[in-house]
């Protein structure tokens, strides 16, 4: 009887000794990222939320990548409060990162550092050598900031990476005046006020 019941047993107990454990991976680290834009444009209090009315932060660059001797590669970074759903939206241009070489992107550490060293930048043209501000209205006009009233400054910069991107954090209080072309002779302005934009820029 104990013969025929460990006859029995024997192919259970391999059975249940061949299945393998199933390894659960370890969470992917993925970087918290929230935006905001609230301040006064031309007098109207904005308040435009992440995931609100569809808005977010979208962060691009612009590359200039060069593989002439002596000549270095650049690029402009952006951040943008925007929604594809509701006009009207915020966009910050800060730059030039320079670095050397044919990759086409600056190295973290050249990022970071560019990032943490420019909390007070002076506006540029484009943001070629500092920061532009564009304001674009709820008729898809487009109002550039100009030399003599940009007043910026970010705060609580944030390097932070996950295994998609490396990112700055940042929240900047910024006051201007924004300036759009109506013919050779005349500008429109507006006053954009008590300005804080919380969002991003990312490297790659």
């Amino acid at each position: 009887m104990k013969k025929l019941f460990f006859l029995y047993a024997l192919p259970v107990i391999l059975l249940f000794s061949c299945i393998k454990h199933e390894i659960i991976p370890a969470p992917e680290k993925k970087v918290e990222l929230k935006a905001y834009f609230k301040g006064y444009i031309d007098s109207t209090d904005f308040d435009w939320r992440q995931n609100i009315n569809d808005y977010s932060c979208v962060a691009t660059n612009s590359r200039n990548v060069t593989q002439d001797p002596g000549k270095k590669s650049s690029a402009i970074f952006y951040a943008e409060m925007i929604s594809p759903s509701v006009k009207g939206s915020i966009r910050l241009g800060i730059g030039s990162v320079y670095w050397n070489g044919i990759i086409n992107n600056p190295t973290k550490e050249i990022f970071n550092t560019f990032m943490l060293n420019h909390t007070t930048p002076t506006y540029s043209t484009g943001a070629v050598d500092g920061i532009e501000i564009r304001y674009t209205d709820n008729f898809g006009k487009q109002w550039f900031s100009d030399s003599t009233s940009t007043d910026v400054e970010f705060t609580g910069m944030s390097p932070e990476s996950d295994l998609t991107n490396d990112y700055m954090k940042f929240q900047v209080s910024f006051s201007c005046f924004v300036y759009r072309q109506v013919d050779e002779k005349t500008k429109d302005s507006i006053e954009i006020k008590s300005g804080i934009f919380k969002g991003w820029f990312q490297r790659l």
